[in-house]
């Protein structure tokens, strides 16, 4: 990948799924990820994660980003309504709320 990214045949190398102890093992190279995609929504994220990510410039994109227990962006009707997702702003404090979700609390 790295000698993609060098012969101008890929304009970044990203990664997927990739944990903190993950990206640290790669950190040496000389090219490092420009992207890591992981499962990232309310019930399921990882702030340690964030951080390094941030602290290392690797941009965090979410795989899943509207899923919950039951994923409803199978049907059509609720794919519409997904769409919709811009019609609402949510204040500071539903924000942390959502942040302190767990996964545990959700998935009994």
């Amino acid at each position: 990948m790295e000698f993609a990214l060098r012969s101008g045949r890929a304009r970044a190398i990203g990664v997927s799924n990739y944990e903190v102890k993950h990206l640290v093992e790669i950190m040496d190279l000389e090219e490092k990820p420009a992207v890591n995609q992981v499962e990232w929504h309310p019930y399921h994220h990882d702030d340690e994660l964030k951080a390094f990510c941030h602290q290392n410039a690797i941009a965090l994109e979410a795989w899943s980003p509207l899923s919950g227990r039951n994923a409803s962006a199978e049907k059509a009707e609720h794919m519409k309504t997904d769409l919709e997702v811009f019609s609402f702003q949510l204040s500071a404090a539903e924000m942390q709320s959502i942040s302190k979700l767990k996964v545990s609390e959700v998935f009994v």
